[in-house]
């Protein structure tokens, strides 16, 4: 009998994937992280999405650290730096959020 042999070349991002999905899927409650559910086309679609009447979280979630900015930004030590919040198909930090705060930090 002939064994076959085949090397497998298994990039970073697909290890990287591979561990996530075992940690996340064998864990309790089982979970999947949702970067691996969008693509460039899924993201454009999500921020498309976020802008409708109907979908208001975003909307309400900038509403709340534009109108807490001066609070939030009180609790912010001298010389910290602000990283802007980032999530695949959303940065808040572009839509004013960050100027917020910068401009309460500054003032």
């Amino acid at each position: 009998m002939t064994a076959l042999a085949r090397k497998i070349v298994i990039d970073p991002a697909t290890t990287e994937f591979a561990a996530d999905a075992v940690a996340g899927l064998t864990a309790t409650p089982k979970r999947l992280s949702p970067k691996y559910f969008y693509d460039a086309a899924g993201s454009a679609l999500f921020e498309r999405i976020t802008e409708l009447p109907e979908y208001y979280p975003t909307r309400r979630e900038i509403g709340i650290l534009n109108e807490h900015a001066g609070d939030i930004a009180g609790l912010i030590p001298p010389g910290a730096a602000l990283i802007p919040f980032t999530e695949q198909g959303r940065d808040l930090a572009a839509r004013g959020s960050r100027h917020d705060l910068d401009a309460h930090i500054e003032g």
